[in-house]
């Protein structure tokens, strides 16, 4: 299907620019509760699925050159309860997003990685989860609308990293500086709203 969706793209338009690597799938559950096949289907779509449609991408971009966007998450950086199993994921599709910017650069194709946080989609209400398991932590939603802004301007400027605001990248780089400090944080949240779930 990636391979007849570029095709078909080339005929009608001439040419590929802009790849943006966005569907994706998340799990809920404990490391230990957690159900392998699930974890295998999500790392299919999340992983699998963006270096395939990176290489199927480039031979189409290698001419004129181009952008891709790869969309991971916040979480990525986070040590959330009952969401390692999603957040690995991302912190995988984000550590070969940097890589291939680096390897295409010779191809004048930029790679830039988004960082939403959790976004008002239906990724929240489609949630692999196993019967009895914590479910995936409610969190502020950015709006769809607010989200494509951000990715058009990532199209547009071609950052290596582009998050919805200023106070997304502080938290990353307070994770970085004060990990413990956060896990700490973060995970009295979670099991707290966790225990008020199976009351």
């Amino acid at each position: 299907q990636v391979k007849a969706l570029f095709v078909k793209t080339a005929e009608v338009f001439g040419r590929v620019d802009i790849l943006l690597n966005n569907a994706g799938q998340a799990t809920s559950g404990t490391i230990l509760t957690l159900d392998l096949a699930h974890y295998r289907r999500v790392l299919e779509l999340n992983v699998f699925g963006v270096l395939y449609a990176m290489k199927v991408a480039v031979p189409y971009m290698k001419e004129r050159g181009g952008v891709i966007i790869n969309v991971s998450s916040m979480v990525a950086f986070l040590n959330i309860p009952f969401i390692s199993h999603y957040a690995s994921t991302k912190y995988a599709m984000s550590n070969i997003s940097h890589t291939a910017r680096i390897e295409f650069k010779p191809y004048d194709i930029r790679v830039v990685t988004l960082y939403p946080g959790m976004t008002a989609t239906d990724l929240y209400t489609n949630v692999l989860s196993n019967e009895g398991a914590p479910k995936m932590p409610a969190m502020k939603s950015d709006s769809a609308e607010f989200v494509a802004r951000k990715i058009l301007k990532a199209v547009r400027k071609e950052p290596r990293d582009m998050y919805m605001s200023f106070s997304y990248r502080f938290q990353v780089i307070f994770a970085r500086l004060f990990p413990g400090f956060l896990d700490n944080v973060i995970g009295k949240g979670a099991m707290k709203q966790a225990g008020s779930e199976t009351r």
